[in-house]
């Protein structure tokens, strides 16, 4: 099982790196980050692959992912450093994780990009009211969008106190995928503040943009 020192690597270097190791032959990958945004988006990763995964908090910017790329059981991760002190395990358990399904099972119909808080130049007051216009009269299509994400200062519209929040409850009610930038949403210390949806990685947003059948930005 190879281990990878992911350690200061920004979105999506984590996973992408993970992802090259999994599909290349190796039976698992010990990954090494220091966020625990990495950690979840590397669990959704392993449950995109089918692969069991286990996370382990070894300090206050120390974690430990170990996915195994069978599905089973995974191996105990390496140690940081021998000095380094065990914490107590992170919430994720072995086995195969909760998250996002993989691409091939995942095709985006519509999809929806929303890069900022506002729509357009100008008076920011009215980019935000027209923002909140399309975000209302997208819960009206016909067609719901399959996806919806949100990314920069568009994180605060998924956190709580958005004034936005009834539409993407809605949205989401109806089968859209409400999607937040996790790096985003860190930057803006929304830790814990998400409201609707997933937080996910820069990789499955490209994945998603590249394969939409159709794509609107806002």
């Amino acid at each position: 099982m190879k281990t990878i020192d992911m350690t200061g690597k920004a979105c999506p270097a984590p996973v992408v790196e993970a992802r090259k190791v999994l599909t290349g032959g190796e039976d698992g990958v010990v990954v090494i980050v220091d966020n625990a945004i990495a950690v979840s988006n590397l669990k959704k990763l392993a449950a995109s692959l089918g692969c069991g995964a286990r996370d382990e908090q070894r300090g206050e910017a120390a974690y430990i992912v170990t996915i195994a790329a069978d599905g089973a059981a995974a191996a105990p991760p390496l140690p940081l450093t021998p000095a380094a002190p065990p914490v107590a395990p992170g919430d994720g358990d072995v086995g195969v994780a909760p998250g996002l399904p993989a691409a091939s099972g995942d095709a985006p119909g519509l999809v929806v990009w929303v890069p900022g808080n506002r729509i357009g130049f100008g008076a920011e007051d009215l980019g935000e009211t027209l923002l909140g216009g399309f975000l209302y009269a997208l819960t009206e299509l016909p067609e719901t969008p399959s996806h919806v994400i949100f990314m920069n200062a568009g994180a605060f519209l998924t956190a709580e106190g958005s004034s936005v929040l009834d539409d993407l409850l809605t949205l989401a009610g109806k089968g859209a995928k409400v999607l937040t930038c996790g790096a985003c949403h860190s930057y803006y210390g929304l830790e814990g503040r998400l409201a609707v949806g997933e937080i996910t990685n820069m990789y499955h947003i490209t994945e998603l943009l590249a394969g939409a059948r159709r794509l609107i930005r806002v």
